[in-house]
C-alpha cells in the first residue's frame, strides 16, 4: 500500500502533536500534580517539622524566582517565537515533503521503465553474446572457461 502525499502530511501532523504532549505538556502536568501531592502530604502530616521544611524550601525558591522572573519571561518570549516561526515554516516544508513524494514516485517509475527495457534488450542480444564471445576468445581462454574431469 502506497501512502499519499497528502496521508504523509497528516501522519506528520499527528507525530507533531504527539511529540508535543509527551515532551512538554506531560512533564509539565506531571510537575504540577507533584507539586499539589507534596501540599496535601505537607497539611495532613502531623509532624511540624515537614510543614516547615515545605514552607522554608518554599520560601527560599520564592525570592529565587522573583529574581529570575525576567529570564523567565524572557525565554517563554523565544519559545512563542519560535512556535510561530515554526508555523510559518510549516508549509513550505509540507509543500516540500508533497514534491519530494511525488519525485520519488517518479523516480520509482521511470527506473522501473529502463529495467523492464534492459532486460528485454539483453534477453534479446543473448544469443548474439554467446556468437560473440565465442568468436573473439583465444583457446587458452577457451581451456580455462572448460571444467576438467579429474
Amino acid at each position: 500500500m502506497t501512502i499519499t502525499p497528502g496521508q504523509r502530511a497528516q501522519m506528520a501532523k499527528a507525530t507533531h502533536r504527539r511529540q508535543t504532549r509527551r515532551g512538554i505538556w506531560l512533564p509539565f502536568l506531571a510537575g504540577i500534580l507533584l507539586l499539589i501531592i507534596l501540599m496535601i502530604i505537607t497539611v495532613l502530616s502531623p509532624r511540624p517539622g515537614v510543614m516547615a521544611d515545605f514552607l522554608l524550601t518554599t520560601l527560599v525558591l520564592c525570592p529565587a524566582l522573583l529574581c529570575l522572573f525576567p529570564i523567565y519571561v524572557g525565554m517563554v518570549a523565544l519559545v512563542g517565537g519560535m512556535g510561530r516561526l515554526n508555523d510559518l515554516a510549516r508549509r513550505p516544508l509540507y509543500a516540500l515533503d508533497e514534491k519530494s513524494g511525488a519525485l520519488v514516485e517518479r523516480v520509482y517509475s521511470v527506473s522501473d521503465a529502463i529495467a523492464r527495457r534492459t532486460i528485454n534488450l539483453s534477453a534479446r542480444l543473448s544469443p548474439f553474446e554467446k556468437w560473440a564471445m565465442r568468436l573473439f576468445n583465444t583457446s587458452e581462454e577457451r581451456n580455462r572457461e572448460q571444467p576438467t574431469d579429474q
